[in-house]
């Protein structure tokens, strides 16, 4: 009995709360509430977090967090375009950092692949016309974009001509492509772009007398049991682009399409906070980035965006949100 304790160990029962738990589709997830979700397994978005839709037209984010973080995200991008079922998972507040749905994982998070033959997938998969991310998207110019009307997911080839990030307080915004030419300049500016948010709502935390970061307590009251902590985020990002044929659109580009346009070249938030303060790393850092941006305004690149268009009853248009959801050089 000693040698197998963990046999006779008495299982944790699941609270009241979680036994009531159902699966909601893409258009009526619960807000901030625990959820079980079935979709198509579209991409690798960012480091841990990978896209996944039942509609072609919403693309939901899912964040990977906890000890088996790595083992999922190995299981899902060997598995990209079929379905799958991911149980007891938390619906992000609006606001999130991502600019569209998001999901994260609990402790009790489970997933199950279906069969692709299976009554479920096949519901879900006729409405792609084949594999992955590229077949849920339309390909467009600008000019066809600002004509749009509802939700859906796009992509245009375009050039930046300028990314300011958006900060915080009275601070004036930051052009960044103004300093592309000073790499350690740049790094300073960028280090203002940081903040240290909520792992889970991304909402900035506030210090206590100790100067320790304390942790979020409406996501402690919301969300009993979860796994919350401090992450570095990059701030919301204002970008401007333009295509051949003239048109211009303002895309909004969260934390996660900040850290896709950096994320192969080893430049993180929390990486740019460690070389603060030590002169060649910030130079060895500020190149990389200064090259990358060079890149991004020198060719025209494709942009996967996600626009969500509100118009009133005779459809004028009352609001049109564009956010950035990929960015791709070839």
């Amino acid at each position: 009995r000693k040698e197998l304790f963990y046999l006779f160990s008495e299982i944790p029962s699941i609270p009241k709360s979680q036994r009531a738990i159902k699966f909601h589709n893409s258009s009526n997830l619960p807000a901030e509430s625990f959820t079980h979700f079935r979709g198509r397994i579209l991409s690798l978005v960012a480091e841990k977090t990978v896209s996944m839709t039942d509609d072609p037209s919403i693309i939901i984010l899912l964040f990977l967090v906890g000890k088996n973080k790595d083992l999922w995200l190995k299981q899902l991008k060997e598995s990209i375009g079929q379905v799958w079922e991911v149980m007891n998972v938390l619906v992000l507040p609006e606001g999130t950092q991502a600019g569209c749905p998001c999901l994260q994982t609990t402790t009790r998070t489970t997933f199950h692949c279906l069969k692709p033959n299976s009554l479920l997938a096949t519901k879900i998969s006729q409405q792609f016309n084949g594999d992955g991310w590229s077949h849920c998207i339309q390909n467009v110019n600008i000019e066809e974009l600002l004509e749009m009307k509802g939700r859906g997911c796009y992509s245009i080839r375009a050039t930046p001509t300028v990314m300011r990030f958006i900060l915080a307080d009275d601070r004036q915004d930051i052009d960044i492509l103004k300093f592309i030419a000073d790499p350690i300049q740049m790094i300073s500016l960028l280090s203002q772009a940081v903040y240290i948010g909520c792992s889970s709502c991304t909402k900035p935390l506030v210090m206590d007398e100790n100067k320790v970061y304390c942790i979020c307590r409406v996501c402690m009251e919301k969300y009993p049991g979860a796994s919350l902590g401090s992450v570095h985020y990059f701030r919301p990002l204002l970008i401007h682009l333009s295509d051949e044929t003239g048109s211009e659109i303002d895309v909004t580009s969260y934390h996660y399409g900040v850290a896709q346009l950096f994320r192969d070249i080893d430049v993180t938030p929390d990486q740019i906070s460690l070389v603060i303060g030590n002169e060649k790393q910030m130079l060895r850092m500020g190149k990389r980035i200064c090259e990358r941006l060079y890149h991004i305004t020198d060719t025209n690149s494709n942009w996967t965006l996600c626009l969500n268009v509100s118009t009133d009853e005779n459809s004028f248009v009352m609001s049109l949100q564009c956010t950035l959801l990929e960015w791709n050089n070839n």
